[in-house]
C-alpha cells in the first residue's frame, strides 16, 4: 500500500475570503447542494496525480483528454513550490489503482497565480489560465478520454455541474488520510467570471456542506450540454476552510493552449466523434478539420445541404410524396399523359423491348429480331435446304409426267424422237412423236435438277 501524504498542492487561496467572509445574499441563495459528496465509481478517465513537493508527496486530480494526456491545473505542475508529478493513478482509490508513469508536464504560460478581480464590492485574488497537462509514458487503454468544452461558457450561471476529484472529504486540516478516494458532488454554478466560475455552499436550513477542497485541484467539473457531458472547468482555488466557496478555471478560454498540447504530445490522436459532420466537444479545426473546417449547414435556409436529412431538417429536406414529375425518371405512378417530360411517348419501334415490331429487322435490331437459324418455310423465298417436297409454299408444287412406253419412244443422236414399229420404219406420224418426246425429256431433266 502506498504511504499517503498531506495534500500540500491544495488550492490557491482567495485572499478576500477570510473567516467570516460572506457573499451577498442574492449570490449565496443561488447555490445548490468534495466535501459532502459521494464515492464515485464512474468517470474512469478521472484519476489522481501523485507528485513530489519539497520533502514530501502531494496529490492533485486530473482527467484523460487523450490516451496519453491528463488535463489538470497549472499549479499542480508548476509554481513556487516546484511540484514534480511522477505517477497518474486511475481507478477509485489512489492506494490500489493502476499506475502510469509521467514522462513530461507543462503549465499554461499565460497562468497568473495572483490575478486580482473585483466582485460584489470585494477584491478577490484568483488564478487566471490555471491549466496544465501531464504526459504519460504510455497510452492508457480501456478508458475513453473525456471531451472538453470548446464553445463559450458565457451565460452558464445557474446550471448544475458535477465535480469529481480525489481531495479531502472533511474540513479537518490535521487529517492527512481523508484524501485519495474518488468522490463527486453536484453543485450549481453561482456566477460566471471572465476566466472561471464559482460555486458557493448552501448550508441554509440544515443543508449539508458540499464543496471542493485540497487535493481536488485540477479535477474536472462536468456540464451536460446538448446531451453530451464535457469538461467545463478545472478546480483551481477556494477559501482556506473549504466552507465558503470554490473557484474553477474555465476551459473555453484555454482551448487554444490545450489544442497545442495535444498536437505536441499526442499528434496522431483523433477525437472519437470526428467525422460525424458536427464540430463537437473536444474537436477543433486542427484536431478535426473534417468537422470543424466545413461550413455548417443552416436549417431553414430552403436548401437541403450536406449533413441535413428529412429527420434533422424537414423544412429544408421534406420527404417526397409520390413520384416527382420532372426529375428525369419515369417513376411508378407516372405516365406519358401525367408526366410527358419523364415518360415521353415512344415514336416508332423501340429496339430492346423484346418484340420484333414493324420496321425492325435482324440487322437493325438483333435484340428483338434475332436472325433465324436455317431456312424458314413460309417466308416466300425458296432458300437453300428447301424443295418442292418439303416446302411447296416457297418452292411450288413438284411437277408430274405421264408414263411412256420405252419401246415406242427413243431419242436419236441429235435429240429428235422417232416413233416406229417393230420390223421397219415409217415416216407417217413422225411429227407428232418428235414434238412430245423432247418436251417430256425436258420436264424429266428439270425435275431432276430440283431434286439434286
Amino acid at each position: 500500500m502506498r504511504m499517503l501524504w498531506v495534500p500540500v498542492i491544495a488550492a490557491t487561496f482567495l485572499a478576500g475570503c477570510e473567516p467570516g467572509f460572506q457573499l451577498p445574499a442574492e449570490v449565496a441563495s443561488r447555490t445548490g447542494a468534495i466535501i459532502g459528496g459521494t464515492k464515485e465509481t464512474a468517470h474512469p478517465a478521472v484519476g489522481c496525480i501523485v507528485m513530489m513537493v519539497g520533502n514530501g508527496e502531494g496529490l492533485c486530480s486530473g482527467t484523460l483528454i487523450t490516451p496519453r494526456i491528463v488535463l489538470t491545473a497549472a499549479h499542480c505542475v508548476s509554481g513556487s513550490e516546484n511540484p514534480i508529478p511522477f505517477t497518474f493513478v486511475t481507478g477509485t482509490d489512489v492506494s490500489t489503482g493502476p499506475e502510469y508513469q509521467v514522462s513530461a508536464y507543462e503549465g499554461n504560460p499565460a497562468w497568473e497565480p495572483e490575478h486580482v478581480e473585483s466582485h460584489y464590492g470585494q477584491a478577490i485574488t484568483i488564478g487566471w489560465h490555471d491549466v496544465g497537462v501531464v504526459i504519460l509514458d504510455q497510452a492508457v487503454t480501456g478508458i475513453d478520454p473525456e471531451p472538453f468544452r470548446t464553445d463559450s461558457l458565457d451565460n452558464m450561471a445557474g446550471l448544475y455541474a458535477t465535480w469529481v476529484g480525489f481531495g479531502k472529504t472533511t474540513t479537518n486540516k490535521n487529517n492527512a488520510y481523508d484524501t485519495g478516494v474518488k468522490y463527486k458532488a453536484t453543485m450549481m454554478i453561482a456566477d460566471m467570471w471572465p476566466q472561471g466560475f464559482i460555486n458557493v455552499p448552501n448550508t441554509a436550513n440544515g443543508n449539508p456542506l458540499v464543496n471542493t477542497c485540497n487535493g481536488d485541484s485540477g479535477g474536472p467539473s462536468f456540464l451536460k450540454l446538448q446531451g453530451v457531458e464535457q469538461i467545463a472547468g478545472l478546480v483551481s482555488s477556494g477559501d482556506d476552510t473549504c466552507t465558503q466557496m470554490g473557484y474553477s478555471t474555465r476551459i473555453d478560454t484555454n482551448v487554444d493552449w490545450i489544442e497545442s498540447m495535444i498536437l505536441k504530445y499526442d499528434p496522431t490522436w483523433v477525437p472519437p466523434n470526428c467525422g460525424d459532420g458536427t464540430c463537437g466537444p473536444g474537436e477543433t479545426k486542427k484536431l478535426c478539420p473534417k468537422d470543424c473546417d466545413a461550413v455548417p449547414a443552416v436549417c431553414g435556409n430552403g436548401t437541403c445541404e450536406a449533413g441535413e436529412t428529412t429527420a434533422t431538417c424537414p423544412q429544408d429536406c421534406p420527404a417526397p410524396v409520390g413520384p416527382v414529375c420532372g426529375n428525369g425518371t419515369c417513376e411508378s405512378g407516372e405516365t406519358t399523359a401525367s408526366c410527358p417530360q419523364d415518360c415521353p411517348a415512344t415514336v416508332g419501334p423501340v429496339c430492346g423491348n423484346g418484340t420484333c415490331e414493324d420496321g425492325e429487322t435482324s440487322d437493325s435490331c438483333p435484340a428483338d429480331c434475332p436472325a433465324a437459324a436455317g431456312p424458314v418455310c413460309g417466308n416466300g423465298t425458296c432458300e437453300d435446304g428447301e424443295d418442292c417436297a418439303g416446302c411447296p409454299a416457297d418452292c411450288g408444287e413438284c411437277p408430274t409426267a405421264e408414263s411412256t412406253d420405252p419401246e415406242l419412244a427413243s431419242t436419236d443422236d441429235v435429240g429428235t424422237a422417232t416413233h416406229g414399229h417393230k420390223g421397219g420404219g415409217c415416216a407417217a406420224g413422225a411429227s407428232d412423236a418428235g414434238t412430245w418426246l423432247p418436251i417430256a425429256g425436258f420436264l424429266l431433266a428439270w425435275a431432276r435438277r430440283r431434286r439434286s
